[in-house]
């Protein structure tokens, strides 16, 4: 499978991030789209239920990611 120059540099990108930011565990969803490395490959429905779990909580995404920077 080919892709182009600008989806490669965005893999990389998020490869980095994920190695930058390795005490989060991060998910990839593409459902077998980028393979990206050291990412939890998981279906978008599997997402969606891991994001109804969080909204049961106190701890919000926007405040995870506040917490971390």
């Amino acid at each position: 499978m080919s892709t182009s120059a600008a989806f490669l540099g965005m893999k990389y990108l998020f490869q980095r991030i994920i190695e930058d930011y390795s005490e989060i565990e991060f998910i990839e969803a593409t459902e077998g789209g980028l393979r990206i490395e050291r990412a939890i490959n998981k279906t978008f429905k599997e997402d969606l239920d891991v994001a109804r779990l969080l909204k049961n909580r106190s701890l919000s995404i926007h405040g995870f990611i506040k917490s971390v920077n």
